[in-house]
């Protein structure tokens, strides 16, 4: 079968359908959107499914990706995926389904079984896989060998799983000579501040509330601030208990940020002290942008996060360990600069766009071979 590169789109068998139900602008959906751009920027035909006004719908269309936006209220909407059925079956050239996240996953089996089209699921969490998908999906796809593990260990899974990394595109994140300078001046920071920055989803197992009890254990004088790009459903307790700690003045509360190569900019070092991972596309892109990483050893952090090497891991849910290596990385500038350009280095190699969108070439490519076979 003749690859899809080039102007190959006439011998492409497939037009890939990326399904991403997910409402919030995550590391998962940052990855959908890396994938389609650079399949559509490789001939194959490409469609993006997801519900309406979010934020990967607004920036693939941004992007000039063909978009369906459809009413999904809940993943398990009838009359949602009655219509993508419906859609489905008038595509030409015929869909390849590819789920990215948990959120669909009955709703695309029952789906692929009853058009008989192929399944390719995105597996980014360190979780068993529901044994229907295990029946139904052609691929999956783990984004770390330690979610990959999880899934091999189940009845029938070993064959069809493969290990593609996550991507970040390090041209976009690599900062300017005056960027820190910047940065730090639209958070109000002085250039003597030693500062950590975060960013994520505010929801337990990401373990900010491990950051919060970390900065405490500090003395004032050695307390970073800590710069938390995120919103959910754990701010409230969060602001609570840096107020019970007396440590608030020490956070600022960054919400949502469009632009979070700002914050990255205008800091030293970044924190990421999750409880469960798959692997972490935060990391990767603060990586990208030159910050020496703290993270917890967890799911597939230690893939990219090499101790001493391209970052410095600490157990999980031990804020001792977390403000001793702030306190270590602090102190330290020769250590923050050799971890700062190790990491550059890592993600330019193994973690570049273009590695992404040929390594999932090849799964498409593999599984048209094995459903042409006779």
């Amino acid at each position: 079968m003749a690859s899809p590169g080039g102007n190959a789109m006439s011998s492409w068998r497939w037009t890939v359908v990326h399904l991403e139900l997910g409402r919030h602008w995550t590391g998962g959906a940052q990855q959908v959107l890396l994938l389609a751009e650079g399949l559509q920027r490789k001939a194959v035909p490409t469609w993006l499914v997801c519900p309406k006004e979010t934020p990967l719908a607004r920036r693939a269309q941004r992007c000039g990706l063909p978009v369906l936006s459809l009413p999904w209220r809940d993943e398990m909407n009838p009359l949602s995926w009655l219509r993508l059925g419906q859609w489905l079956r008038h595509l030409n050239p015929p869909p390849l389904l590819h789920l990215h996240s948990r959120r669909g996953l009955v709703g695309a089996c029952v789906l692929a079984r009853a058009l008989r089209i192929p399944l390719v699921v995105h597996w980014r969490t360190i979780t068993p896989m529901p044994p229907l998908v295990l029946q139904v999906a052609d691929a999956i796809i783990a984004i770390s060998d330690a979610a990959a593990q999880r899934v091999r260990a189940q009845d029938g899974a070993r064959w069809k799983v493969v290990v593609i990394r996550d991507a970040v595109d390090a041209s976009l994140w690599t900062p300017f000579p005056d960027a820190q300078n910047l940065a730090r001046q639209r958070w109000h920071l002085r250039d003597t501040d030693f500062v950590a920055a975060a960013v994520g989803r505010l929801i337990p197992d990401k373990g900010y509330d491990c950051a919060i009890d970390a900065s405490a254990k500090l003395p004032p004088e050695e307390r970073p601030i800590l710069l938390l790009a995120g919103e959910g459903p754990q701010e409230r307790a969060l602001r609570r208990r840096a107020i019970e700690l007396g440590v608030d003045e020490w956070v600022r509360w960054l919400g949502f940020q469009d632009e979070v190569r700002w914050v990255l900019w205008a800091a030293d070092v970044f924190i990421h002290p999750s409880r469960k991972e798959g692997l972490s596309c935060a990391i990767l892109e603060a990586m990208a942008a030159g910050l020496p990483v703290i993270a917890a050893s967890v799911g597939g952090v230690p893939e990219v996060v090499q101790h001493g090497i391209t970052g410095w891991l600490v157990p999980s849910d031990d804020p001792a360990a977390l403000a001793e290596a702030l306190r270590l990385l602090r102190g330290d500038e020769p250590l923050r600069h050799r971890l700062s350009e190790n990491a550059q280095r890592f993600v330019r190699e193994h973690h570049n766009p273009d590695q992404l969108v040929t390594a999932t070439l090849s799964v498409y490519e593999r599984l048209a071979s094995a459903l042409t076979a006779p």
